[in-house]
């Protein structure tokens, strides 16, 4: 049985599309997150790219801010993932965690990025930004890389 002590989860602020979704809910439920969760976006998401129908087995949260999320999810440390943050490489995954990644057309607000309490990126080669569905499978498997050691 996992340690309790040792529980994250994973969102996105505004999702837009919902093939993104379905395929980070599934990513999610299959590294192990505890919980998946959006922020804003809507309210009838279609995982349709979810085909393990993750849903059934674990959490799906929806906040209509940031700031409910953080009050909800209290005992998490958030880390926002956007460009400009630390280096995903370097960086050190809390026990406790809740991983807020940016919309596929803005990105995270200036509130969320300030409200988080670190902001990690996945340097790349060339200076675009990486679908959202692959930026959280590549954020929990790093977790898990670095748990595993």
């Amino acid at each position: 049985m996992r340690n309790k002590r040792n529980t994250f989860g994973i969102g996105i602020f505004n999702p837009k599309k919902e093939v993104n979704l379905g395929t980070l809910t599934r990513s999610a439920f299959i590294m192990g997150a505890d919980f998946v969760f959006t922020i804003g976006g809507s309210e009838s998401a279609y995982l349709g790219s979810d085909t393990t129908q993750s849903k059934r087995h674990m959490p799906f949260l929806r906040f209509a801010s940031f700031e409910e999320a953080r009050r909800v999810l209290w005992q998490y440390n958030f880390v926002a993932v956007e460009q400009g943050g630390q280096s995903l490489a370097t960086f050190t995954h809390p026990k406790q965690a809740a991983y807020l990644l940016g919309s596929e057309v803005e990105g995270l607000p200036a509130d969320a990025m300030e409200g988080s309490d670190a902001v990690v990126q996945i340097e790349t080669f060339r200076p675009f930004s990486l679908n959202v569905a692959q930026t959280g499978g590549i954020v929990l498997y790093d977790r898990i890389a670095k748990f595993s050691r």
